[in-house]
């Protein structure tokens, strides 16, 4: 996604319009960071964070988030260590990176913005929750980019269909993305980026489905198919 403003030449990258939106706003308005690679996050994590207050006291958890707020702090001896915050699509937790930590970890990941996969120890203290990085490592993102693509008109988009969609994409879980791009709208052709409870396994069993009751012309092939510029999210 790039944002172009009148007048001027030259494009926004989508992770710089995000950046600019966290820091001005507090929050993301386009879209979050981590909606594009959920599916692939959530199979390198144990739990995400707001599970994290389940405990116990004292488990080690493997979660996943993109880091903010940080900052460098040092010991007693002079050691450095960070603490921050991390933050997946549902929440945020408090992160300590001591001494060990940070010296096994490559500086870009601990830095604000970069996304990570921790696994640390949970500590809850007076209903709180915090976690105590022991390892930092950068996610596997590479099947990120396979999106199932399905496009229908928009006025075809009745209830049923929906009904039907949402129990075809539920019975085939995976990692993939699904991008559903309606044609003929109000605002023009418009793409919903589903939430993380329709990503799934691509298989020939999923397709067979699909083109069951959509059509065989409903699903676009490997995302060559530019997408339009209006984004909108739908989740279960």
């Amino acid at each position: 996604m790039t944002v172009t403003f009148d007048g001027v030449g030259d494009d926004i990258p989508n992770s710089e319009l995000l950046k600019a939106e966290k820091e001005m706003l507090g929050f993301y308005v386009s879209e979050h960071p981590l909606a594009a690679i959920e599916g692939a996050m959530k199979t390198q994590i144990e739990v995400e964070i707001p599970q994290l207050a389940d405990g116990p006291d004292g488990a080690i958890k493997t979660v996943g988030g993109i880091l903010s707020r940080m900052t460098r702090k040092f010991t007693k001896k002079g050691d450095i260590w960070y603490a921050g915050v991390l933050e997946d699509l549902k929440a945020n937790v408090e992160v300590t990176f001591w001494p060990n930590t940070v010296n096994e970890t490559s500086p870009e990941l601990l830095c604000d913005d970069a996304i990570v996969i921790i696994k640390g120890r949970v500590e809850l203290r007076d209903e709180a929750v915090k976690l105590m990085a022991m390892k930092v490592s950068k996610p596997n993102i590479t099947g990120a980019a396979e999106v199932l693509r399905i496009k229908l008109p928009a006025e075809s988009l009745t209830q049923k269909r929906i009904d039907d969609l949402k129990a075809v994409l539920s019975s085939h879980p995976g990692s993939s993305p699904v991008h559903l791009h309606l044609s003929g709208g109000r605002q023009g052709d418009t793409v919903l980026k589903l939430g993380g409870g329709f990503t799934v396994e691509l298989r020939n069993g999923l397709y067979g489905e699909l083109q069951s009751i959509l059509g065989a012309g409903a699903l676009l092939d490997g995302g060559k198919e530019p997408a339009p510029a209006v984004r909108s999210t739908w989740r279960s």
